[in-house]
């Protein structure tokens, strides 16, 4: 009977395994980043982005709209707000930014303070921050960042810059002038891995 058992934990041992490996992938840093972008950023900001609307007048001009939330509710065009394509894109940028706050708050990521976030922009650029419309960074884990900024302009464009802080000094992981898709932060996720791994 212990000889059964026994020979029954070995061949149980590599399912063991596996899942502690599956599980590990997802609870280092690189692998919660790809878990929330994939299910959760990819399609929310996707959803944001089909609530934009192009389309021509009676005089054939483009013409644009977002969809309000009451056109979700109630689908008819009485229900669009009809916007200048300059003001569709900052309603859509300033609509992805508190969606990925959201889900970034939800998954206990830290908004650093107004203190911290100064020595950090002061760390990267070697200038102030204030003038800016928006600055957020996000501390990730100890020492790695993501920040949000949006540096002016009627569009309310946002970059996000990956970020990590070593021997107070600033790594620059990747860069980018819009919200990050999942193919993008898998590189994101090896070059955290590589850093890491250093």
């Amino acid at each position: 009977m212990f000889f059964v058992m026994k020979n029954s934990f070995f061949l149980f041992l590599p399912v063991l395994f596996f899942i502690a490996g599956c599980h590990s992938d997802t609870s280092d840093i690189s692998g919660r980043l790809l878990e929330i972008w994939a299910e959760e950023i990819v399609p929310g900001a996707k959803n944001i982005s089909d609530r934009m609307i192009t389309a021509h007048d009676e005089d054939g001009l483009a013409a644009y709209y977002w969809k309000t939330d009451e056109y979700l509710k109630s689908p008819v065009k009485e229900n669009l707000e009809p916007v200048g394509f300059s003001r569709l894109l900052y309603i859509c940028n300033a609509e992805q930014h508190i969606f990925l706050a959201g889900v970034l708050k939800k998954h206990s990521f830290h908004l650093c303070s107004e203190a911290e976030t100064a020595r950090l922009f002061k760390m990267l650029y070697n200038c102030d921050h204030t003038d800016l419309p928006l600055v957020h960074i996000w501390m990730l884990e100890k020492d790695l960042y993501l920040l949000v900024c949006h540096h002016g302009g009627s569009s309310g464009e946002r970059s996000y810059l990956f970020f990590a802080t070593k021997n107070n000094k600033v790594v620059q992981i990747a860069d980018f002038q819009y919200l990050p898709e999942l193919d993008q932060i898998r590189e994101v996720a090896d070059r955290i891995r590589s850093l890491k791994n250093k």
